[in-house]
């Protein structure tokens, strides 16, 4: 990272602000530290979550989605953006097009496990609303094995996983009704 001492510690405390829901106050330092540093790809990708869950912010969701598309063009080794685009288009039923972000950039061999983690999480959720709950399954033994039960990508897809249990079950108590 491109960030001094000082930007890293502030960075930790705007993260902390997030993790607690406080987008606006975050969002704001987000937006003075990306003029300083305008190529961080991390520092762009927390302003664009910051912006999209800143319930003060107009606009807010077309901000974030107008930042991911352009990191997802212009850095598309960041796993972390295409993760989030894709689950934003799954959310809004454009599988075709998630499926088209989730794809691994070619010539890249080595990627962090966080940011492959988070990508391997969306591709799970991929699957489950294409209705392959099978190979969730797996991709998610696969988080397991590679960043264990407590990493945020596993708990997502896991959530996911769950949900739709959730769902089957009332699907099959609806059925034993009639």
């Amino acid at each position: 990272s491109p960030l001094s001492n000082a930007d890293k510690t502030k960075l930790a405390k705007v993260l902390d602000d997030m993790r607690a829901g406080r987008m606006s106050k975050a969002r704001s330092v987000l937006e003075e530290m990306a003029t300083k540093y305008p190529s961080d790809t991390s520092l762009l990708y927390n302003l664009a979550v910051s912006e999209a869950h800143d319930a003060t912010l107009p606009k807010g969701k077309q901000r974030s989605r107008d930042r991911l598309e352009k990191l997802v063009a212009t850095h598309p080794a960041y796993l972390f953006a295409k993760a989030q685009l894709a689950r934003e288009l799954m959310s809004e039923g454009q599988l075709e097009r998630a499926k088209e972000i989730l794809v691994l950039p070619e010539g890249v061999k080595r990627f962090h496990i966080g940011n492959y983690s988070a990508f391997m999480a969306a591709q799970g959720q991929l699957s489950l609303a294409q209705g392959d709950k099978e190979h969730a399954e797996k991709i998610l033994d696969m988080l397991e094995e590679m960043v264990g039960e407590d990493d945020s990508s596993y708990r997502i897809l896991e959530q996911e996983l769950n949900r739709d249990n959730v769902a089957m079950l009332g699907k099959l108590g609806n059925i034993f009704k009639r």
